[in-house]
C-alpha cells in the first residue's frame, strides 16, 4: 500500500527538507548560511524568475549541502506531493531486489527517503554537481543507497550499471519563456514551443534509455504547463523507446505549478507517439477547462484552450507585432463551455 503525503513529509524532513519554514524564513536561513554570497543568490533568483538566466546558472549559487537543501525547500510542497504520487504510480510496483536510479537527485533527499522506505531496493542517486554528490554520500547514509556523479547529458559511467526503475523529479529545467506561435489550426506538433521542449526533454529520456534494463520503467515528474509541452515530452520519450502509460500517469497542481507525472515502459526501437487528441484527453482528465472564460488568450493559455475555442467562441483575431517584430495572433473574446 502506497504511503500518504504525511508519511513522505516525515521521511523527507528526516533527509533535510525544510517544509516547516515559509518562504520568508527560508530566505532568512539562506541569508545566515550564505553570508555575503546571499546577495549573489537573490540576484540570480530574480533573474531566473524573469527568464534572464538558465536554471543551471541559478543553481550554481548554492555551493554547500545546507544551501542546496534550503533552496530545494522552497519547493517542499512539490517534492512531498511528487514523492507520494511516484510511489503510488511506480515505486510500490517495483519488486524486491530491483535497482532504482534517480536522475538529477540534487542533495539526494528523495533518494534517501526512498531507500529508508524500501530497504529491499537498491537505490542510486545521481547528479552532475559533484560537491552535492559527495556531501549526500557523507550525510545521507543507508545500506541500500549509493551516490554517483553523472551529468546525464553525457554517456553514463561504466560502473553505474543498469536499472529496473528510473525516476526523476523535475529533472528537466525547461525555459521560462514561451516562443511565439501562430494560433491558426489546432496542431501543436511543429510549433516553436513544441520543438524547443522536445530538444530540452531529449537528454533526460536518452539517459534513462542508456541505463534501462529490457523491461524497465521510467517515472518522470516534469513541469509541463500546457498541451504543447506535454506532447513534446512524450514525443521525446517515444523517440528513445519509451511508451507512455496514460492510465498510470497523472497531473499534480501544487502551489500554482502544473506538473505531469508520466509513467513510461521500455519498448524496443523508436515508437510512434500517441495522438495529440489522446494527450489532450489525458490532460483534461486531471485539469478540466473552465466552463466560461472572458478576456484575451495568449502564450501558454492560448495553446491550452485554442482547441476549445474553435467552434465555441465569439472572438476576433488581434494580430500584433512582438518586440522582436514577429507577428503574433491573439484571440480576443469569450470562451463558453468545456470540451
Amino acid at each position: 500500500m502506497a504511503a500518504s503525503g504525511r508519511t513522505w513529509r516525515r521521511r523527507l524532513r528526516a533527509a533535510g527538507l525544510r517544509d516547516d519554514l515559509d518562504p520568508a524564513r527560508l530566505d532568512a536561513a539562506l541569508r545566515r548560511t550564505m553570508g555575503p554570497r546571499y546577495v549573489e543568490y537573490a540576484a540570480a533568483a530574480a533573474r531566473y524568475s524573469d527568464g534572464e538566466i538558465p536554471a543551471e546558472a541559478f543553481y550554481a549559487t548554492a555551493r554547500t549541502f545546507d544551501e542546496a537543501a534550503l533552496v530545494q525547500s522552497h519547493q517542499a510542497e512539490i517534492v512531498v506531493a511528487a514523492a507520494a504520487r511516484l510511489e503510488d504510480a511506480a515505486i510500490a510496483r517495483a519488486p524486491a531486489g530491483a535497482r532504482v536510479l534517480e536522475l538529477g537527485a540534487w542533495t539526494g533527499a528523495f533518494a534517501r527517503a526512498l531507500a529508508g522506505a524500501r530497504p529491499d531496493l537498491g537505490v542510486v542517486a545521481t547528479d552532475r554537481l559533484r560537491a552535492f554528490v559527495a556531501a549526500g554520500a557523507a550525510r545521507l547514509k543507508a545500506p541500500n543507497l549509493a551516490f554517483a556523479a553523472w551529468d546525464y547529458r553525457r554517456p553514463p559511467p561504466a560502473a553505474l550499471g543498469t536499472f529496473d526503475l528510473v525516476l526523476t523529479m523535475c529533472g528537466v529545467d525547461y525555459g521560462w519563456g514561451e516562443p511565439s506561435h501562430a494560433l491558426d489550426g489546432l496542431e501543436v506538433r511543429g510549433t516553436p514551443v513544441h520543438r524547443a521542449t522536445v530538444a530540452e526533454s531529449r537528454p533526460l529520456f536518452r539517459a534513462a534509455a542508456r541505463v534501462a534494463r529490457p523491461r524497465a520503467v521510467c517515472a518522470a515528474v516534469l513541469r509541463l504547463p500546457n498541451v504543447a509541452r506535454l506532447v513534446a515530452a512524450v514525443d521525446a520519450a517515444a523517440a528513445q523507446g519509451w511508451r507512455v502509460d496514460l492510465e498510470r500517469s497523472s497531473h499534480l497542481l501544487v502551489d500554482g505549478a502544473v506538473l505531469a507525472v508520466l509513467i513510461f515502459e521500455r519498448a524496443p526501437g523508436v515508437l510512434a507517439p500517441p495522438s495529440e487528441e489522446s494527450l489532450r484527453a489525458f490532460r483534461r482528465r486531471d485539469i478540466p477547462l473552465p466552463r466560461r472564460r472572458t478576456g484575451r488568450f495568449q502564450g501558454d493559455d492560448a495553446l491550452e484552450i485554442h482547441a476549445a475555442l474553435a467552434g465555441r467562441r465569439r472572438s476576433e483575431p488581434d494580430v500584433r507585432a512582438t518586440e522582436a517584430g514577429v507577428a503574433l495572433r491573439v484571440e480576443r473574446g469569450v470562451f463558453d463551455g468545456g470540451v
